[in-house]
């Protein structure tokens, strides 16, 4: 990808400086702009490879709006960061950089907002209600069948969700699902009956046109009491050709019903014994865990890359990528089924042959917990099969293939 040269230096404020934002700082900074990030995190690994960081809230609009002005950015991203979504369409809108429409990104990344659009645009959705913290009464729940889920509408990594199966236990439910909600509101939804798996995957967008949706199967742990939150996504999804051509169509009809214009998007689908499929969630940024990432094996789609250069409103064309590799891929959380004190990871032989990235993000002597979110993981592997035979064999019980020193 060939941005042009004899250029002035851009300047690229990127929203965080976690393991998650590294690939976009380093690939920024070797097309030559320059970086700044920004959080609160000033410990964060992305912060020491970029040649600026301001130690401001992701979340904090004007304050991450005052660092754009101050230091005359050309660009603003978020890339793998939920929160950090919203302040950057805010950012990108008030100054005129590149970027979506403030309301485009509302639209899709808050839960409330986001089942409204599709309940106004009849769009396969659960029954949900809406409800802002002191507000919650029993009557409410009149028009819900039980089990429900309680959520944050502004949180993503299954943060602050728990899945309630009657009215005695929705308190406690909420309560939890505040902590994790800077709006201070929660989105009480039915459950849907997938068949399958869900599906979890990445999609990028040009111009308001759909050039790229790879989707694979979301796996989770049966055996855990948080058995509804993934631990990986396998590639490819276990679709037939019809059923992707049916989600590219939808997936282009919401997007230009929203007005998202250009940047990737992280998708959550589940599909019911009715064969419908329900857009369960369109986050208007890249997905975490390196999802982004693995898209360069699943189908040598460089998202990292084009992210970069249109936030920076480099007008360059990206393929159109809806195939993917032969073998099966997938991006695995390194997670305990307990809590320890980190001393590394003891491999067997053949899991050291299915990896081929590693990423550790627990220290030495660093206490690690049970894995409830995505906020508990060690580490992170993207891992590699050659058959479906091997890939089964894994995830049948990942804990027999490695141990905590």
């Amino acid at each position: 990808m060939n941005s042009g040269s004899n250029r002035i230096i851009k300047k690229l404020l990127i929203l965080a400086g976690s393991h998650f934002q590294i690939p976009v700082i380093k690939y920024a900074q070797k097309k030559g702009y320059y970086v700044i990030t920004c959080d609160n995190r000033p410990e964060n690994p992305g912060h020491a490879l970029a040649d600026k960081y301001v130690n401001v809230s992701t979340t904090d609009m004007q304050g991450v709006l005052q660092t754009a002005i101050e230091n005359k950015v050309d660009g603003i991203l978020a890339y793998a960061s939920d929160p950090a979504a919203q302040t950057a369409g805010y950012v990108s809108e008030k100054l005129s950089l590149p970027g979506n429409p403030f309301n485009a990104i509302k639209t899709l990344g808050f839960k409330s907002e986001y089942r409204r659009f599709l309940k106004d645009n009849k769009c396969n959705h659960p029954g949900f209600i809406v409800i802002k913290d002191g507000e919650y009464r029993d009557d409410k729940l009149q028009e819900l069948k039980f089990p429900l889920f309680v959520k944050p509408v502004d949180s993503s990594g299954s943060k602050g969700v728990t899945k309630v199966n009657s009215r005695e236990e929705m308190p406690e439910a909420i309560k939890f699902a505040l902590l994790y909600s800077t709006k201070k509101e929660i989105i009480i939804e039915e459950f849907i009956q997938k068949v399958g798996h869900q599906f979890g995957g990445e999609a990028y967008i040009y111009k308001g046109e759909l050039v790229m949706m790879c989707l694979g199967d979301q796996q989770v742990n049966t055996n855990s009491a948080f058995k509804y939150v993934p631990i990986a996504t396998t590639f490819p999804a276990q679709l037939e050709k019809e059923e992707k051509e049916l989600l590219k169509t939808e997936l282009q009809r919401i997007i230009t019903l929203s007005g998202f214009r250009t940047g990737a998007l992280n998708l959550e689908i589940m599909k019911t014994d009715e064969r419908k499929f329900y857009f369960m969630e369109i986050g208007p940024r890249s997905g975490g865990n390196f999802l982004p990432e693995i898209m360069h094996y699943v189908c040598g789609f460089d998202e990292a890359g084009y992210s970069v250069e249109h936030a920076l409103g480099n007008d360059i064309i990206p393929p159109r990528v809806f195939d993917t590799r032969e073998g099966y891929y997938a991006n695995f959380v390194i997670n305990s089924p307990k809590k320890g004190i980190f001393h590394g990871v003891d491999k067997s032989a053949v899991l050291k042959n299915w990896i081929i990235e590693e990423h550790i993000f627990t220290n030495n002597g660093q206490e690690y917990a049970v894995f409830k979110h995505s906020g508990y993981l060690i580490g992170l592997w993207i891992l590699y099969f050659s058959d479906k035979k091997e890939k089964d064999r894994f995830f049948g019980n990942p804990y027999d293939f490695y141990q905590f020193l």
